[in-house]
């Protein structure tokens, strides 16, 4: 964020603005499918950026989702063993006495 002289475009702004500008390009210009092809190949590169950042965000998620739950069934865990430890000390501490 900080030192950036532009704000972070989205992959469909960046895209649009690629297709703007071939859009404006001069179609008699002796460069104009080289620029083209220049354009596209920007496009697709946007494009597959944008898909690997999903991609990328998608597996972060998931990770995230499985610590979660595997944190949670350790509690559960260990909350039932902290239950059965107290159940088997209260037996242990009734001890009646036996009468004959």
């Amino acid at each position: 964020m900080y030192g950036q002289s532009r704000p972070q475009l989205s992959t469909t702004d960046e895209v649009k603005a690629y297709q703007d500008r071939i859009k404006a390009l001069d179609k008699f210009d002796k460069d104009y499918l080289k620029k083209v092809a220049e354009f596209q190949a920007k496009i697709k590169a946007t494009e597959k950026k944008g898909d690997d950042d999903v991609t990328s965000l998608k597996v972060a998620a998931a990770q995230k989702q499985a610590m979660a739950i595997k944190e949670t069934e350790d509690k559960m865990a260990n909350a039932v063993y902290r239950g059965e430890n107290e159940v088997e000390k209260s037996r242990n501490q009734r001890h009646f006495p036996v009468t004959d």
